[in-house]
């Protein structure tokens, strides 16, 4: 028994001190983009368990920014598991993918051509992935991911201009089962989607006229639900993208803010944040069973934030959010409620001119 005893404790300190090495160090990053024209940069800052932010290092990407912001959510993505990051370089019409350590810590494994002009968001599932183009002839292109070493490859076939000559497009993503890329387009005020293939290009083509102005940022929800950020009224509506057609779900349900443009969603599904970038403030939403969205605040004040908020962002398992000000250029940190309240935590960084976008572990 004492021998057992003795194994057992050899074993748990073991378990220990391997534990405090790097591969076994809790991934606790906030990733940011600085978009910066010379050179294109993500920017790591290390997240403590009180949600304070401290920036430890820059990754280049390789390539280039516009120093300016791209009007859109998503310019980063990490993918599903943590394993990998993918930018955009605005400026320089690739996008950037690098694998992300145990520790967080990142490595570039490839840069290829986003397949048009000013790349502004890209979106992963599983080993596709898609980048929407916003330049002069806005476009979808779609590329494979292997894993094995972090390459991409474009998938033939898959680039789609967008119909509108004009659209104005804010954000590309896939539905939650990977069966639909949806796009926000901000000029025509549209809500748009393709089928995906099984061999992973874009299909069936399907628009919905948007419930308010200027459809921006959005959050995808369980069972192919969206939660838009409508930026002309200032307000939060829900379309559900069918293998048919998409439908209005709920909204606009306003903020009473103004600039409502990017949104995030909690894991668990139950609470919506969307940045005001005109007010300086958050709106909290509770989401229903039936996914209808009502204010957490009668005013639509769940926080304050520093000046011009953008890019938000939840880590943690949602324990937090994070947001970009784009105008103080530093984040704002929250702690996240069980009743979806935010309490203030700090504001962070000293970023660039033109950073832009959040993606955190």
């Amino acid at each position: 028994m004492k021998k057992l005893s003795l194994f057992f404790i050899f074993i748990v300190s073991t378990f220990f001190i391997a534990c405090n090495k790097e591969n076994c160090e809790v991934k606790t990053n906030v990733y940011t983009l600085s978009n910066q024209v010379a050179k294109n940069e993500v920017m790591v800052f290390k997240r403590d368990a009180k949600g304070a932010l401290t920036f430890k290092t820059s990754y280049s990407t390789n390539g280039a920014g516009t120093g300016a912001t791209l009007g859109s959510q998503g310019a980063l993505a990490l993918s599903k598991n943590k394993s990998w990051l993918f930018a955009v370089n605005a400026g320089s019409n690739e996008i950037s993918v690098f694998k992300v350590a145990s520790d967080g810590s990142l490595s570039l494994t490839d840069k290829k051509g986003s397949g048009g002009s000013t790349p502004i968001s890209i979106t992963n599932y599983n080993n596709l992935v898609y980048v929407l183009n916003g330049g002069a002839t806005p476009n979808i292109s779609g590329f494979f991911l292997n894993p094995g070493d972090g390459s991409l490859t474009p998938i033939p076939l898959s680039a789609r201009q967008l119909p509108d000559k004009v659209p104005g497009p804010a954000q590309v993503s896939f539905t939650d089962d990977g069966s639909a890329l949806v796009i926000s387009e901000k000029a025509t005020s549209k809500v748009v989607s393709y089928a995906v293939t099984a061999v992973g290009i874009p299909g069936t083509y399907h628009e919905i006229g948007s419930a308010s102005p200027t459809p921006f940022g959005f959050a995808v929800g369980k069972n192919n639900n969206v939660f838009v950020s409508e930026a002309g009224q200032g307000a939060l509506s829900v379309y559900n993208i069918g293998s048919s057609s998409i439908s209005l779900v709920d909204g606009p349900a306003p903020t009473h803010q103004n600039a409502a443009c990017w949104a995030v969603m909690t894991d668990n599904g139950m609470y919506v944040y969307i940045a005001n970038a005109a007010s300086n403030s958050i709106s909290g939403y509770r989401v229903s069973a039936a996914n209808k969205v009502t204010l957490l605040n009668a005013n639509g004040i769940t926080a304050n934030t520093g000046n011009s908020p953008i890019d938000e962002i939840l880590a943690g398992d949602s324990k937090f959010l994070y947001v970009l000000n784009s105008m103080s250029h530093n984040i704002s940190g929250y702690s996240v409620r069980t009743d979806g309240s935010l309490e203030a935590i700090g504001t962070f960084g000293t970023l660039p001119t033109g950073n832009i976008s959040l993606a955190a572990q």
